[in-house]
């Protein structure tokens, strides 16, 4: 099991705050983080349990892995379904 959070939801809203940035505008955050006595906006994506049942909806279909890499690293009988 791993998780996996989509690389083009991750880069959308990476563009997103960057161009608020150079506009001198705020980001449009969802979460902080505490670090120290500092508090850090901060956008978090909800991250996706990635199994063998999901594995191809998942990583697979979004080309961030590739079915025949998996099954060369894994025993047949963990291969995705």
């Amino acid at each position: 099991m791993t998780v996996y959070k989509p690389l083009s939801s991750q880069a959308k809203l990476a563009a997103e705050a960057a161009v608020a940035s150079a506009k001198g505008e705020a980001a449009k955050t969802t979460a902080a983080v505490s670090i120290g006595n500092k508090t850090i906006p901060a956008i978090l994506l909800n991250p996706v349990v990635v199994t063998k049942d999901n594995v191809k909806q998942t990583v697979i279909k979004d080309g961030f892995q590739n079915l025949e890499t998996i099954q060369k690293s894994l025993p047949k009988e963990k291969w995705p379904h």
